[in-house]
């Protein structure tokens, strides 16, 4: 099953075709990809495998390094691990920040960023959702503080003055966390 994705902005016209990110149904660890792809205005259309079987026959292709998804086909590379999928997209895109000072910021903010979505991603398979929801308020109410600090108060970026793959990766975290905790970010206006 496919779905087109945003498109249009500079990168978008300068892809030679459509991305096509697999991966199974749902948000897991395509989900990050998806957003960076977005923000970057690159288009791309999401399949997601349906059965093991499909994923033996994607396997089968050799296009899975790793034998894992998520998959992104770009610019004619077979890409996988999701981490190298986001950082490649913010390179292609240019939302990697303007300087090397900047990009290493951008590639902090990704490292807190999964520590964020570890809770998130592990409450659909807790028993106990209170114990859940609370193991991700105490993972927001460490980190936050810190991200609220750094997000520049005459810009609101986290990095420099435009969008950068650190702002997308922290709205992305913390979406989870206003579904789940509504007004959890109460505390910390510049990420709210």
């Amino acid at each position: 099953m496919a779905e087109p994705a945003p498109s249009g902005g500079a990168a978008g016209a300068a892809a030679a075709a459509v991305a096509r990110l697999t991966y199974f149904q749902g948000r897991g660890r395509a989900e990050t990809t998806r957003w960076m792809l977005a923000a970057a205005e690159i288009p791309f259309e999401c399949v997601a495998l349906q059965n093991g079987d499909e994923l033996q026959a994607l396997r089968s292709t050799g296009k899975l390094l790793f034998n894992q998804l998520p998959l992104l086909e770009i610019g004619g590379a077979s890409l996988t691990q999701s981490i190298a999928l986001v950082q490649h997209v913010a390179r292609v895109g240019g939302l990697y920040g303007d300087t090397p000072a900047d990009a290493a910021m951008c590639d902090m903010v990704h490292g807190v960023s999964k520590d964020l979505a570890g809770p998130p991603m592990g409450r659909c398979f807790q028993e106990d959702q209170a114990a859940a929801l609370e193991k991700m308020a105490s993972t927001l109410n460490k980190f936050a503080p810190f991200l609220e600090r750094i997000v520049d108060g005459q810009s609101g970026f986290i990095v420099g003055t435009k969008l950068s793959m650190a702002d997308v990766l922290v709205a992305e975290a913390l979406t989870s966390y206003v579904e789940c905790l509504g007004g959890g970010l109460d505390p910390f206006p510049k990420l709210k």
